[in-house]
């Protein structure tokens, strides 16, 4: 879980400006709640 969670914060990183960025970090706090 952590592992993946790492991976997704990366590919946040690389694509900051990327709509895929915010799915990205709605999905990763969605699965913490």
């Amino acid at each position: 879980m952590l592992e993946i969670g790492k991976a997704i914060c990366q590919v946040g990183q690389l694509s900051r400006n990327s709509q895929l960025s915010r799915d990205h970090s709605f999905a990763l706090s969605v699965h913490n709640e």
